[in-house]
């Protein structure tokens, strides 16, 4: 029993290796068909193009013994190579890729276009920051540089001769110091520190104090809110100051 089992095994051993051989010798190479004696050998292959997907391989044999010659031919997929690649923006989500390819075997070539989502990071762009594709360059968004609003309260000086007889007004400049605003700056009187004095005061948006008659000597503590308006390149500001009015 132990040697009959054996030589099953060794048959089925064989066989495998002969299926294996065969499977792996050259396509379409074999006997010569017409003297019988020689094998095929392959001389060249060329391709030409059939599709967009596949090429033809077309390989000529001889006989090493007769000389006999045949021709096979076979479709094959194209190997893609990559010529160049070059990316333009298409929208605010997406740029296109346009991809050339060339075969190659038949040495086809052809464009292919995809679409991918930006791959996008924040950079500063002079007072600005953008969000740009680091791929094709495409400015998804912009943010506004911080405004450079710089303004502080004065202490303004009334005579109290003078308001008894009419009101008086205080110039911004010398109510404030202000510098570096980006876009139109307005003012406006939030409060005075006491609350029934605030009848007393009045202020234009352009930042310019009036003082009303009644008023007594003392000091008087204005809150102001000051606005920068921005522009094109910088985001309004809106800061809180104080300054004091003196009546004396």
């Amino acid at each position: 029993m132990v040697k009959r089992f054996d030589t099953k095994i060794i048959f089925l051993i064989a066989a495998v290796v002969m299926l294996l051989v065969l499977w792996a010798r050259p396509v379409h190479a074999g006997t010569c068909p017409h003297c019988k004696a020689g094998d095929l050998k392959q001389i060249d292959t060329t391709y030409t193009s059939t599709s967009e997907d596949t090429c033809v391989a077309v390989t000529n044999y001889e006989c090493e013994v007769c000389l006999y010659m045949e021709t096979k031919s076979l479709s094959i997929p194209h190997a893609f190579n990559v010529l160049e690649k070059t990316v333009e923006p298409l929208s605010l989500q997406q740029h296109k890729v346009i991809t050339s390819e060339a075969c190659t075997n038949c040495k086809l070539e052809t464009k292919r276009i995809t679409k991918e989502n930006h791959d996008a990071v924040w950079v500063k762009e002079g007072d600005k920051s953008v969000y740009k594709c680091k791929v094709c360059g495409q400015v998804i968004k912009t943010q506004k540089a911080k405004n450079p609003l710089s303004i502080k309260g004065k202490t303004a000086k009334v005579k109290y001769s003078k308001l008894q007889k009419k009101k008086q007004t205080i110039k911004t400049s010398k109510a404030f110091t202000a510098s570096g605003a980006q876009g139109r700056v307005t003012y406006k009187l939030v409060s005075v520190k006491e609350a029934r004095f605030m009848k007393y005061f009045k202020m234009t948006s352009a930042g310019k104090i009036t003082v009303k008659k009644g008023l007594k000597k003392g000091t008087y503590k204005l809150k102001v809110n000051v606005t920068a308006a921005g522009n094109a390149n910088y985001d309004a500001a809106t800061k809180v100051i104080k300054l004091k009015v003196i009546v004396k």
